[in-house]
């Protein structure tokens, strides 16, 4: 059922991208979390994209956190990341630390997330700046008593605040599965806006992510 479940999903995307002028990408994003207590964790994240029109990876990064669940419905953590992006001019290089804050509610099988993260973007060729992301998700679990496959949907900003606008903006919509007590893995579609100096310039993405906990 969830093989079926998934090929559905990537036939569907495939029809609503093809036709149309948008850049598409394909991403991939693995971690480890390893619960320290009830309340504390520690992990790492690496992620790639891959640019098709380009035929290369446009983005690659690595973080590390430590997550700390305050309350039932309050998260808050610390992360540093190093991020290259692909520049017609070679590799640019990004050391970043953050700090972020999530709400969350459980309301039966409906679930709602409320992300903010603030970054402090570092560079050696461009302006350092501070940037804050935004991101409210709604989580469908219809097989709530297995607890192992949802269905999500969300949205995702980002502000500059050194020029005081939106650069980025992203909708989301994918599934999560929960393999065993270890594995968890999403597969997801992203519809993604970049604001550059000609304009907003939108993406389909395509992904799949895979995490370890224990």
């Amino acid at each position: 059922m969830k093989k079926r479940l998934c090929f559905c999903f990537l036939i569907f995307i495939a029809c609503i991208s093809s036709g149309t002028n948008r850049g598409f990408q394909l991403w991939n994003q693995n971690g480890i979390e390893v619960i320290l207590n009830d309340k504390l964790s520690i992990g790492a994240n690496e992620k790639i994209q891959y640019r098709t029109e380009s035929g290369r990876l446009g983005l690659k990064y690595g973080d590390v956190f430590l997550h700390r669940k305050v309350l039932p419905w309050l998260d808050i953590g610390l992360s540093g990341r190093v991020l290259l992006m692909n520049e017609p001019g070679g590799w640019l290089q990004e050391n970043r630390p953050m700090i972020y804050c999530n709400l969350k509610k459980r309301m039966g099988i409906f679930s709602v997330n409320i992300a903010n993260r603030m970054g402090y973007r570092m560079f050696d060729l461009l302006e350092d700046h501070f940037r804050h992301r935004h991101m409210v998700t709604l989580e469908v679990n219809p097989f709530h008593l297995t607890n192992t496959f949802s269905f999500y949907m969300g949205e995702e900003a980002f502000y500059l605040l050194n020029k005081e606008h939106f650069h980025l903006f992203r909708l989301h919509s994918g599934t999560k599965i929960k393999c065993n007590n270890l594995l968890e893995m999403k597969l997801y579609y992203v519809f993604e806006r970049l604001r550059k100096t000609n304009g907003w310039n939108p993406s389909d993405v395509l992904g799949f992510d895979m995490k370890i906990k224990f």
